[in-house]
């Protein structure tokens, strides 16, 4: 079966061992607030590592509003993948020509 015709199952989020960088898996969870997940996992080289930490999944921003908002629930409203830096000044060089336009003249 070619990889273009296999069933591929839904990428999930993961996360790697803090101490030696194996894979880890989520063993159960439990909802902290509305926006926090507590996600308890144990570490995929249970042999030689074996670490069980908890770790959090959060929602950080709304992309998109609600057709039925939570009024409980505020996060702040942000584009979708604007980078963070956007906000800064300028650079010097955004005001000179591209070098093939300048090599034209």
């Amino acid at each position: 079966m070619t990889a273009a015709k296999r069933k591929s199952r839904p990428r999930l989020p993961s996360l790697h061992c803090p101490h030696c960088g194996s894979r880890a898996i989520v063993r159960s969870n439990n909802e902290v607030t509305p926006i926090v997940r507590e996600l308890r996992m144990i570490c995929t080289n249970d042999e030689e590592c074996g670490c069980i930490f908890v770790g959090q999944l959060t929602a950080t921003h709304i992309v998109r509003q609600s057709a039925i908002p939570n009024p409980s629930v505020t996060l702040p409203v942000k584009k979708w993948g604007v980078p963070a830096n956007d906000t800064g000044p300028t650079p010097a060089n955004d005001e000179q020509p591209p070098a093939a336009e300048g090599a034209a003249t």
